[in-house]
């Protein structure tokens, strides 16, 4: 019998879920894990551009793997041939390739996987395996959800959140800055961990979210940044849908010079220079993913390095984006 009366428990919305159909687990590489266990593939492609993240899973599976390399627009450079039994693993890199998704999944049929950590509100393709990370575009510490049609037959623990919420409560009172090594600590403690459900606390938070609410802020911050920005933006032309963003890729245009030999010298100078007063303003922008960046060609690397993924989710205001575009155009 649940305990009756005493001190009160976080109170939270009782919603549901935005994956309602999906496998609540632990974490979007678990969630990779699943579907490696489930469906034993003899090999995956994955993209070198990708965190380690997606590695763990194939190591701990004793699975093969092999990167592809992907261009400026997030597209395969070559469409590996693969064999039967074998995966394809595609990111859908910041939920900006959904239409390319659909001409993949014309390609691969249900040999393809899509990795929807970026795209946490793109619906899954019927038959094809896809995961989502919520903790990359909500306030929770951990948490999966896994689209599949091959069912494990085993009884996973249930996960404990409660001690990966430092960071959340801290930065809810304090800064970001304060509590980023309690952060660092709890993206940490997601390293090798076994396959479970969902904890009680995370999906308590998630089903309590105002989806539609979050996805129109993202949606407008989106487009207020691309009316501003675009003509200065290398990513002006992205091909956009309906979609929901989980940032603003933002690439300047104006940063090349006449002389050939001097033009990369020059770019990554303005590059970090850029980046140095959008921290100095508390506007922190990722890279990703650093722990890729021995393994990437040219091109990914200037993803990594010299693309900024500006914030636009659910907690930036009009006044912040303003802010934002002040600081590029004072460039």
């Amino acid at each position: 019998m649940k305990e009756l009366g005493g001190y009160f428990e976080l109170e939270l919305n009782q919603g549901e879920h935005y994956h309602k159909d999906g496998l609540a687990l632990n974490s979007a590489r678990n969630c990779f894990k699943y579907i490696l266990k489930a469906k034993q593939p003899s090999k995956v492609y994955i993209p070198a551009y990708c965190c380690d993240s997606l590695i763990e899973p194939l190591i701990a599976e004793n699975i093969d793997y092999a990167f592809y390399h992907i261009n400026e627009k997030f597209e395969l450079l070559d469409l590996p041939k693969i064999k039967p039994n074998e995966k394809m693993l595609y990111i859908n890199y910041f939920a900006l390739k959904s239409e390319y998704v659909s001409r993949l999944h014309t390609h691969y049929g249900d040999a393809l996987i899509i990795d929807n950590t970026q795209a946490f509100f793109e619906m899954p393709i019927e038959g094809v395996d896809t995961f989502y990370s919520p903790r990359k575009f909500f306030g929770v510490a951990d948490g999966g959800y896994l689209y599949t049609d091959t069912l494990l037959q085993e009884d996973f623990e249930q996960d404990h959140s409660a001690g990966r919420f430092t960071q959340l409560l801290g930065r809810y009172e304090n800064t970001a800055s304060e509590f980023y090594n309690h952060y660092q600590t709890s993206e940490n403690a997601l390293i090798n961990q076994p396959i479970k459900w969902m904890s009680k606390l995370t999906q308590g938070i998630l089903k309590s979210l105002d989806y539609e609410k979050i996805a129109l802020t993202r949606q407008r911050n989106f487009w207020a940044l691309h009316s501003q920005l675009k003509n200065s933006n290398l990513y002006s032309e992205m091909a956009l849908t309906n979609f929901v963003p989980m940032v603003y890729p933002f690439k300047r245009t104006n940063e090349r010079t006449n002389e050939r030999t001097n033009e990369r010298t020059n770019e990554r100078l303005a590059t970090c220079d850029l980046r140095h007063k959008l921290i100095a303003e508390k506007i922190y922008v990722a890279k990703y993913w650093m722990d890729a960046i021995d393994r990437v060609q040219p091109q990914e690397k200037e993803l990594i390095e010299n693309v900024f993924y500006l914030p636009i989710d659910q907690r930036v205001e009009m006044a912040a984006l303003n802010k934002i575009i002040g600081v590029i155009h004072a460039e």
